[in-house]
């Protein structure tokens, strides 16, 4: 949720030598402009997480199942003709994580497991739609 502030601009006056102007930031109740935020920010976020090719096609072969890194990176090797190894680094250094941050995705190190995470759904549509 998006927290929407209302700036109030107070006068404070600490003594008589004179009026200092503090700025404070109020809580305001949501509005439609916050909630235009929230959706504009669920929009730049999701086309954030699908711009890269790796990171859809994790996405989207998670809609069937689970997956794990190491087949998934063997599969891709033929396909983005790029090396295992390679592929492998750039999931688990930048595309696993982003993709866990944003909760799509549950990661496993341990076990080289990929699952669904609980804002998994909020992408299934867009992912129905590309594929």
């Amino acid at each position: 949720m998006t927290i929407c502030w209302r700036p109030t601009l107070l006068t404070f006056n600490p003594n008589s030598a004179g009026n200092k102007n503090l700025l404070l930031l109020s809580l305001a109740e949501p509005t439609s402009q916050c909630k235009s935020y929230d959706r504009s920010a669920q929009l730049d976020t999701m086309f954030d997480v699908l711009s890269s090719d790796y990171r859809r096609r994790i996405l989207f072969e998670l809609k069937a199942e689970r997956l794990r890194v190491s087949e998934a990176s063997h599969r891709w090797e033929a396909e983005y003709g790029d090396d295992r190894d390679r592929i492998e680094l750039l999931l688990c250094t930048i595309h696993l994580s982003k993709l866990a941050d944003f909760e799509f995705v549950e990661w496993h190190r341990e076990s080289d497991e990929i699952r669904q995470e609980s804002r998994f759904e909020e992408v299934r549509p867009v992912l129905d739609g590309l594929y």
